[in-house]
């Protein structure tokens, strides 16, 4: 029972990792040689994109939840939930509503000043999104390491 749960962890852990990253990676990318069309498409798809980095979050943080539970005053652990807590937080509260916000704005129109600060928040929320999880995979190899060890 534990394997299926630890790779449950680590299969959401690096869909969400890899989710965030493509998203930001498209977004920067198109900002920078798309056209308007390109870029309206590209905020399209991490609209309807999000729900699948919003659960693969979720996932990981409810099986690392699980699998911590024995293991909480573990300072490796405590720090892995903490980032897991904020990851989560800054994509709810973020990433979701700009996703939302920066796609139906552009169906209507050109990018405007409030259009471009959403994209701003969202790529610097992002950027820290990935960075909280990388940490949390370094973590987690060494966490799974040292548990291995006789």
């Amino acid at each position: 029972m534990e394997d299926f749960r630890i790779s449950l962890h680590r299969v959401a852990g690096l869909l969400a990792l890899g989710i965030t990253a493509l998203f930001w990676l498209g977004t920067v990318t198109t900002l920078f040689i798309g056209g308007e069309a390109v870029v309206a498409g590209m905020k399209l798809t991490v609209l309807y994109g999000i729900v699948f980095q919003l659960t693969a979050l979720l996932v990981a943080g409810l099986s690392g939840r699980l699998l911590a539970i024995n293991r909480l005053r573990e300072a490796a652990v405590a720090r892995k939930l903490k980032r897991m807590l904020a990851a989560g937080a800054i994509s709810f509260v973020v990433l979701l509503p700009s996703a939302v916000y920066l796609a139906l704005k552009l169906q209507g129109g050109a990018p405007d000043f409030p259009w471009k600060l959403a994209q701003a928040a969202e790529l610097v929320a992002g950027a820290a999104v990935i960075i909280l999880l990388v940490l949390n995979a370094r973590d987690g190899f060494t966490l799974r390491q040292e548990k291995a060890r006789p």
